[in-house]
């Protein structure tokens, strides 16, 4: 079974969860087995796979692990793309989605974040201050200037759309790279400062922040 960073997964039991700590009071009260958790960016080792729960309240997250075998559904942020619940969200949230479905964007992308937490579960967690969460495939780099045509796009959508770049490293935001042409890319053995987001030598490992 893969996962990757994102992707929401449900699972059969709470036994599935791998955690050192006692789990805190908010977790009883809020989370439920038939909702998702969501696979984090870390390292994976022994059947293992590093998660989120999110709570009721933004200072709720809790990070932990949990056994791979355990897993009885995964959504993909991809496949939210086409979900019918995008006909419930916020019009302004509609409009982006279809306005980014319009444009056949040369990556694959998918709706992560809040938005894509709704459009999976049915609860309603956007709020008035909610931005719209994407992410971007794109394990090789492009002439910039696609980066340009898409920042243009972004900066006329009706509402504040912050994308997230996946390269077969790690992710960045997007908008820093247009801004500094370095950014913090989160690989799975942490994050580390570099200008070059698709490709890094292991010695540039030894610098993780």
């Amino acid at each position: 079974m893969v996962v990757c960073p994102h992707d929401l997964v449900w699972l059969d039991a709470l036994t599935a969860i791998e955690i050192e700590d006692e789990l805190p009071e908010w977790f009883y009260q809020y989370w439920q087995i038939d909702l998702p958790v969501v696979v984090r960016r870390d390292y994976c080792q022994n059947g293992l796979i590093p998660v989120g729960i999110r709570g009721r309240l933004r200072s709720q997250r809790l990070a932990i692990k949990i056994k791979s075998a355990n897993i009885i559904r995964i959504v993909t942020p991809e496949s939210l793309v086409a979900s019918q619940a995008i006909k419930q969200l916020p019009n302004h949230f509609q409009k982006a989605i279809m306005i980014l479905q319009e444009n056949s964007l040369p990556w694959q992308w998918g709706i992560v974040g809040s938005c894509g937490y709704q459009l999976a579960t049915g609860k309603s967690v956007l709020t008035k201050n909610s931005d719209l969460d994407l992410i971007l495939r794109c394990p090789n780099k492009e002439n910039h200037e696609k980066f340009v045509e898409l920042a243009r796009l972004l900066d006329h959508l009706p509402c504040t759309v912050d994308v997230q770049i996946q390269t077969n490293i790690g992710g960045f935001v997007f908008k820093e790279w247009m801004r500094d042409r370095r950014v913090l890319l989160r690989t799975n053995q942490g994050p580390l400062m570099t200008e070059n987001p698709w490709f890094i030598e292991e010695s540039c490992y030894e610098n993780l922040i």
